[in-house]
């Protein structure tokens, strides 16, 4: 009986190392106007939260970025 336990034995403990669990990182994401971010915080709503570069109220097409701005798109 125990000659038939160990085969069985060693192929679960092979199973068991192999089935650790993985876990994903949370992707960073930035947009650059207030349209995109709001159609990208609703695909991602629950798993993260994107930033936004260029805030409500500004024009995106005279926008200059700030150091800052730029390091977070990095």
């Amino acid at each position: 009986m125990t000659r038939y336990l160990f085969p069985a034995w060693l192929s679960f403990a092979a199973f068991a190392g192999f089935a650790t669990p993985c876990f994903a990182t949370t992707p960073q994401v930035t947009t650059d106007i207030t349209p995109v971010y709001g159609l990208v915080a609703q695909v991602m709503k629950g798993v993260a939260t994107p930033s936004l570069v260029i805030r409500a109220g500004s024009d995106p097409h005279h926008y200059s970025l700030r150091p800052s701005e730029a390091a977070n798109i990095q």
